[in-house]
């Protein structure tokens, strides 16, 4: 009776390691799937990491045809200076309305020179020190992957440790149980500290995005300051085309202002327009001096010479009047550029506002992992406290079969058991 008691015993004792495995077992499982989803995020890390190193190169990229855009802006103007001094020299006996155009060119010059060197000034200290920075970054944010990494592959193989090899009996059981609660507790104190340094690295990430994301956008507006320059070069260009050929009549001015390229369109169209005024007066005088001359029974010559001057000013009007309307066509197109830009900066603002909600989303989802892990370890501690009062109740009920001890005392701890165990 006494030995099937003992068997009896070992039995159920047999039974609370096996429970007591379990739980081990599962709790290594868990600890498993941390370490995989550690090493997702971890590679999600890096691919994000190579994103940010592409997109600063494309910055750089950027800054070096910005760059050759000011060489080739700078030359520009070197070139309209030597053409403006050369003006000025051969210009001395020019007219007053000439002269007070190359005033003008000439001061748009040099307002012009002093935006290029602040725009070049500004662009050297900004994108250098904001290269220089994101490459510091980027080096420490892999840096951070490596870590991780490195930490990843010291869990792994705490993890191989606890599941490799096994004893037999009870009692060696519950105490390599023991040693297991042990590490898998150093294990996930080790886990979370990774887990906290890879949500600090994710965060330094995405404000790299943003700064990214601003740079881009500097980098778009001093490409279309760039454009808007070379725009203005080209008007300072005809600018002194026409205050060059100033000293000429009225012919002379239509000619250079034919030859004169395309400028800003308001200032385009209330020169055109001046110049279609003048050109009417023009035809207007060549009439009365042709009505003059057939009254006066003038020379034919001269008739004819006078005629053919009125047709030859008649089609200039003509052709002044198609490019001011070609010029009109443009400005309504240029208006409809800004309304498609406004369009584009409203789409920009609402990803802006898309990618605020999705932070926002991605909070909650934290909060939310983080109370799901404090859960668990709530569990895991009322699991180690039952398996802790298993062990107890085990000892008390070995110290009373040993010390001979009446049924009555071995059936209460056997039910103290069974209860722990349903516990």
């Amino acid at each position: 009776g006494a030995d099937a008691k003992g068997y009896d015993d070992g039995g159920e004792g047999g039974a609370g390691a096996k429970r007591s495995r379990g739980d081990s077992a599962a709790i290594e499982q868990r600890l498993r799937d941390e370490v995989r989803s550690l090493k997702r995020r971890q590679k999600t890390l890096t691919e994000r990491l190579e994103g940010q190193q592409a997109d600063l190169e494309a910055a750089e990229s950027a800054l070096t045809a910005t760059r050759s855009q000011m060489a080739s802006l700078k030359k520009e103007r070197d070139t309209l200076q030597r053409r403006l001094n050369n003006t000025g020299e051969s210009g001395a006996s020019a007219s007053r309305a000439a002269a007070e155009d190359l005033a003008a060119a000439h001061a748009k010059v040099f307002k012009l020179e002093g935006e290029l060197e602040e725009l070049r000034r500004e662009k050297a200290v900004t994108f250098e020190a904001e290269t220089l920075r994101l490459r510091g970054a980027a080096a420490a944010a892999k840096e951070e992957a490596s870590e991780a990494a490195a930490e990843a592959r010291r869990l792994q193989r705490q993890l191989d440790d606890l599941t490799g090899g096994g004893g037999e009996g009870a009692v060696t059981d519950m105490r390599r149980s023991e040693a297991r609660f042990t590490q898998l507790s150093q294990a996930r104190e080790g886990l979370e500290a990774l887990n906290k340094r890879l949500r600090e690295a994710e965060g330094k990430l995405l404000e790299k995005d943003a700064k990214n994301m601003e740079l881009t956008f500097e980098v778009s507006a001093a490409n279309t300051r760039s454009e808007r320059f070379a725009r203005r070069v080209a008007e300072l260009e005809g600018v002194i085309n026409r205050g060059g050929a100033g000293k000429g009549g009225g012919g002379d001015a239509s000619a250079s202002g034919k030859g004169r390229k395309a400028g800003g369109r308001f200032n385009r169209e209330r020169d055109l327009e001046g110049v279609v005024d003048a050109l009417k007066r023009v035809v207007d005088k060549l009439k009365s001096e042709n009505e003059r001359l057939r009254r006066g029974a003038a020379e034919s010559t001269k008739v004819s010479e006078a005629e053919r001057r009125a047709r030859d000013a008649r089609g200039r009007v003509a052709e002044l009047q198609a490019e001011l309307t070609a010029l009109r066509t443009r400005a309504a197109a240029g208006e409809e550029a800004s309304q498609r830009l406004a369009s584009k900066t409203e789409q920009s603002a609402q990803l802006r506002r898309a990618i605020k909600r999705r932070d926002g989303e991605l909070k909650d989802l934290r909060d939310k992992v983080d109370e799901l892990e404090r859960t668990r370890q709530n569990l895991e501690e009322a699991a180690n406290n039952a398996n802790k009062r298993v062990l107890q109740l085990e000892r008390r009920a070995d110290g009373s079969r040993r010390s001979g001890g009446d049924g009555g005392d071995v059936a209460r701890l056997r039910r103290q058991l069974a209860a722990a165990e349903d516990e």
